[in-house]
């Protein structure tokens, strides 16, 4: 899978409704000060991710740096590195040592000793092996960037066009999946990566909430139907239903009847919203393939959060969604209950 990020200040997604968002933080503000005053029990929980501490260490420098009005040229000058080195370490793609780090705090007049040390530990747990080094061998490191932010996310708002979103997979459905975008895998590589679909579904659990707008065209499209067992799409509608009941969970089918729709001009895509306002939201696009993750420009997002918003409106409610989702496993049932046809 590709993913491709758009980064923007981070907004907090109430519970109830994924269209509302309310400002927690102002950009400006100290976000040392900030971590140490109100997340520092949280944040030096050794149990806490490293792809959590990482992305509240990039929103720490990058916040203190805008808050001292300075450019990535100017830290880059100031220290006599490269601007590729500023780049790397508040976009994620490098760690920072403690040295670097240290010279950075100077650089934002960050003189606090207790200050400075929570970041300094901050910096350490952040270098902590996560998933991109577990799973090196096996994922691309920007798709295992992205399962990191993913298990990190405290609220998930995803638009998917054409089959059920992985962490709502079941095996058998991973599975048949899988073997589609990896052709020519071996059997081993593919229980692999069912593996680690099946620890997204298990770590999915434990996001407040999770809004998902599904195209119908994922109910109908009988994935595993060639090679599968028949029963395959009918446990993973079942599992749909099962899913949707939860109270965290909303899954909204939107119909083939709402005709032509914003959902067209963008494709596929996972808006993920983190905790911390030291921490950015993020968009995702994925399609098969692989590459890097690049970053784009953060007045891009508002775009996406208001395409979810029109998909929202236009799909069917979480009931009338539940219902379609049962029509369709009865027709499923009833095809395979009816009797076989007679030769003419």
């Amino acid at each position: 899978m590709k993913p491709t990020m758009v980064a923007q200040s981070p907004k907090q997604v109430a519970a109830g409704d994924p269209r509302q968002t309310v400002e927690l933080v102002d950009p400006g503000a100290s976000a040392v000060k900030y971590v140490a005053s109100t997340l520092w029990g949280r944040v030096m929980d050794s149990s806490v991710s490293p792809a959590v501490q990482r992305r509240r260490l990039r929103g720490i420098l990058r916040r203190e740096r805008l808050a001292r009005g300075l450019s990535q040229e100017d830290v880059a000058q100031k220290l006599e590195w490269s601007k590729s080195k500023v780049l790397r370490i508040e976009n994620g793609q490098s760690s920072v040592s403690t040295t670097d780090l240290r010279a950075l705090l100077s650089l934002y007049d960050v003189r606090n000793p207790a200050e400075v040390e929570d970041v300094v530990s901050l910096g350490r747990y952040a270098r902590r092996p996560g998933l991109r080094e577990r799973y090196r061998d096996l994922l691309p490191r920007s798709f295992a960037t992205f399962l990191e932010d993913e298990q990190a996310a405290t609220v998930i708002r995803q638009y998917e066009t054409a089959f059920v979103p992985g962490v709502l997979q079941t095996e058998e459905y991973a599975r048949a999946v899988l073997r589609a975008f990896n052709p020519g895998s071996s059997g081993d590589r593919i229980q692999s990566l069912v593996r680690v679909r099946m620890d997204r579904a298990r770590f999915a659990a434990g996001h407040e909430m999770m809004h998902v707008v599904l195209d119908e065209s994922a109910l109908w499209r009988r994935v595993g139907g060639r090679t599968g067992r028949p029963g395959l799409m009918i446990d993973q509608l079942r599992r749909l239903g099962e899913l949707s009941a939860r109270p965290e969970v909303s899954i909204r089918i939107l119909p083939f009847d709402v005709g032509e729709h914003p959902g067209m001009s963008t494709g596929a895509f996972t808006i993920l919203t983190f905790e911390a306002p030291t921490d950015d939201e993020l968009v995702y696009f994925e399609q098969p393939g692989g590459g890097d993750v690049v970053e784009g420009q953060a007045a891009e997002l508002p775009r996406y959060r208001d395409v979810f918003d029109q998909l929202t409106d236009l799909t069917l409610s979480s009931a009338e969604s539940a219902d379609l989702i049962g029509e369709r496993i009865e027709e499923l049932l009833g095809e395979g209950r009816s009797p076989p046809r007679a030769d003419p």
